[in-house]
């Protein structure tokens, strides 16, 4: 591999150490690391089995995640009861675990004398162990427990995941980095990318297997979302307890060959003075300030937290693009072909973190790899050429938008990371290289702070409701003990004086809002949740269904709005209508004293300013 060139990016010199380098690590620019048998004899022999194992802590780390997030259908059954924490739970995760994973990745990227990583990874492990096999129980045990208490318990195992993550992260890559082979930070990469492709793989097919159950299929194949979805949140969880053991496991020969590198490394020091592998090790550690790890790592520190900056905008995309042949069979439908877009663009960014693994590089040209990814910004129009809301696309084929949009954005991302993670341990010293890992993984997360607050300060004001209905309930004043899902109606309500509840649905163009309320009325009626529903007043684009006087207050008083989304949700859903995209994990949006929830289905309408409450 080509040194690199001074007038570009100036490497470590034997004058910018501190310390003398006689019997100490060479200078960088003579050091060839990805050549294990080169110029640094302190380069570990690349193995095969080392990188599968590296590759599979890749996976335990993003794995957790993943699951929280692939179990937020069943956090909001869970927490039905409850306005404020239905409404607002996923807000409270990501606000959690990104304060608190930041935190403790701040504290342990400063500490770096005393580290052990190894136990920083083990650590990580047994947490996650822990914490998924408490909530694996919870699926199981202590049901009754009020929303309140099961916020309290979720979020309070976000939390001590979050501090398991940052462990495993600082750890994880500064294991890596200590080996001294780019390869095995690599396969970390590579790791997380396959805990990316594997959950869009299992969505696609899943939908594809087991299909959204239609009106002409049996009433017991159309079962409330709740018990499905316990069943889901139970696998997800106890396959999170399988996979943290696993690698738990997995370690333990990991760190048996790291010490005989360290100790065949230290053999001076450790027949000087040291009897500990460990101890000798830490002595030979350069004690770095973050600051003066971001001046060597200028460009490539930016670089990575750059890279992933620009990829957080392509969820929001990818979430509203719809198939240009949606009527060409089940795969081009939304509940397939969404995921299907997920799983492109994580395809493509598994193969851009195993394509480093090329010949080819650019790791010792940093400035070159920084220009790339801030020219990657130019990617981000390829996407309004697409069918957003199902508009029509500028350029319609699901070809262009699946392999040239989501694949080659995907590849762009996994190259760029993998390339810039994999060079940082080119422009520090050996004992720095340990603290460059736990610097880089620091980076990694610093965007993911941007990314989330973005995402919950994005306006409901700017999403596209397609042929959609809109509905909200007006609980009467009287009945206190629901006031915790509403404040009650509008001043000038005119069905506040009726008592009992109101479900007004409001259709968009293409949808006869009579179908609908009679159809609610008829599942209702005939599962005896609510008979006595009845149709209050309609006109062409809206209905009012109304349960008034005593039929309301049949001893569910308090659960009954929620018991209602439900049914009312799961009619929609076996009608064809998805939550809007932007609602899909935020079940209700509070506007007052109102409940809103957004459906939608094919053609993207502009939603008339409706009356919002005021005290």
């Amino acid at each position: 591999m080509d040194r690199p060139a001074r007038a570009e990016y100036e490497p470590l010199t034997a004058a910018e150490d501190d310390g003398d380098h006689d019997g100490g690590p060479e200078p960088l620019e003579t050091s060839t690391v990805l050549d294990g048998d080169g110029g640094d004899g302190h380069a570990a022999p690349f193995s095969w089995i080392e990188y599968g194992i590296f590759a599979f802590l890749g996976v335990a780390m993003l794995w957790a995640w993943n699951m929280f997030l692939a179990a937020a259908p069943y956090f909001a059954f869970r927490l039905a009861g409850n306005a404020w924490a239905e409404a607002n739970f996923q807000s409270a995760i990501l606000t959690v675990s990104t304060l608190t994973n930041l935190s403790v990745l701040l504290i342990l990227t400063n500490v770096q004398q005393s580290a052990s990583y190894p136990f920083r990874i083990n650590s990580a492990l047994v947490i996650n162990s822990v914490v998924f096999m408490l909530l694996t129980c919870s699926t199981t045990f202590f049901l009754d427990a009020s929303p309140g208490a099961y916020l309290g318990f979720l979020l309070s195992m976000v939390a001590c995941s979050a501090v398991a993550m940052a462990l495993i992260q600082n750890g994880a890559f500064a294991f890596a980095a200590s080996f001294g082979r780019p390869e095995y930070m690599q396969a970390l990469m590579a790791g997380q990318g396959v805990a990316g492709v594997l959950p869009a793989v299992a969505q696609v097919v899943a939908v594809l297997l087991f299909p959204p159950p239609t009106d002409n299929q049996s009433e017991p194949s159309k079962r409330s979302l709740s018990e499905g979805g316990e069943t889901s949140a139970f696998l997800y969880f106890l396959a999170a307890v399988v996979i943290s053991v696993t690698a738990l496991f997995a370690l333990v020969p990991l760190v048996r060959r790291h010490n005989r590198i360290v100790e065949g490394r230290l053999a001076d020091q450790m027949a000087e003075s040291m009897n500990s592998i460990e101890a000798a090790e830490r002595a030979a550690r350069k004690v770095t300030s973050l600051w003066a790890l971001f001046l060597k790592l200028r460009w490539l520190a930016p670089g990575v937290a750059l890279t992933f900056t620009v990829t957080m905008f392509f969820p929001v995309f990818t979430a509203k693009i719809r198939s240009v042949q949606e009527d060409s069979g089940l795969l081009f439908k939304p509940p397939v072909f969404i995921p299907l877009g997920f799983f492109f663009w994580n395809l493509g960014d598994l193969g851009g973190r195993m394509a480093t693994m090329l010949p080819f590089s650019l790791q010792h040209r940093p400035v070159l790899l920084f220009a790339l990814a801030a020219l990657r910004i130019g990617q981000l129009p390829l996407y309004l050429l697409c069918n957003i809301g199902g508009k029509g696309a500028v350029i319609s084929s699901d070809f262009f938008y699946l392999f040239v949009v989501q694949l080659f954005f995907g590849l762009t991302n996994g190259w760029l990371g993998s390339s810039f993670m994999m060079a940082s341990g080119k422009w520090v010293d050996e004992g720095e290289r340990e603290a460059t890992g736990g610097f880089m993984g620091l980076f990694l997360v610093l965007y993911m702070v941007d990314l989330g607050y973005q995402m919950e300060t994005y306006s409901w004001d700017h999403v596209c409701y397609d042929k959609a209905l809109k509905w909200f309930f007006w609980p009467d004043p009287k009945f206190d003990e629901i006031r915790g899902f509403s404040q009650g109606p509008c001043p000038a309500d005119p069905f506040g004086k009726m008592g009992g509840f109101k479900i007004e649905i409001v259709a968009g163009p293409g949808v006869d809002p009579a179908r609908i309320a009679e159809c609610i009325i008829e599942r209702m009626t005939l599962r005896q949740f609510a008979p006595g529903w009845e149709i209050y007043s309609i006109n062409d684009d809206s209905v009012v269904l109304e349960l008034h006087g005593p039929k309301a207050l049949r001893g569910r008083t308090v659960t009954q709005p929620f018991q209602l989304w439900s049914e009312v949700r799961d009619y929609l859903y076996d009608e064809g209508y998805r939550m809007n995209p932007y609602f899909e994990h935020r079940p209700a949006w509070r506007d007052g004293s109102l409940l809103y929830l957004f459906y939608q289905r094919d053609e993207c309408v502009d939603w008339p300013k409706f009356h919002k409450c005021t005290p």
